[in-house]
């Protein structure tokens, strides 16, 4: 009966940390920047129909609504599965730092 409420105790305390890869927390495997988002999102799925996208100030004026994932295209699109449409859909983690950015307000880094 302990060693029960033991694995449910553990159990708990593992629901609350976001562990993705290899035992790192999201922000450390996919930290919520514009840089990173940028790097590892945008120029290898999205920049080759959408180059605008590459700007800072373009992104944010044309596909995001600063503090608002929901009323942001580029969040919509890609948890939608709608874009990208040429390449590899978005995995949960790079879908999760793009919300996060936004919900940050956007921030240039």
């Amino acid at each position: 009966m302990k060693f029960l409420a033991l694995t449910c105790l553990l159990g708990l305390m593992a629901c609350g940390s976001r562990e993705v890869k290899g035992g790192l927390s999201q922000n450390e495997a996919f930290p919520a920047t514009f840089t990173s988002i940028r790097d590892r999102i945008i120029l290898p799925k999205c920049a080759s129909c959408h180059e605008e996208m590459m700007s800072y100030k373009e992104l944010t004026s044309k596909y995001v609504v600063a503090g608002q994932p929901a009323e942001s295209e580029f969040y919509t699109e890609v948890e939608g599965d709608g874009m990208p449409l040429y390449s590899d859909k978005l995995l949960d983690e790079e879908k999760l730092a793009i919300k996060t950015w936004i919900e940050k307000g956007a921030p240039l880094d």
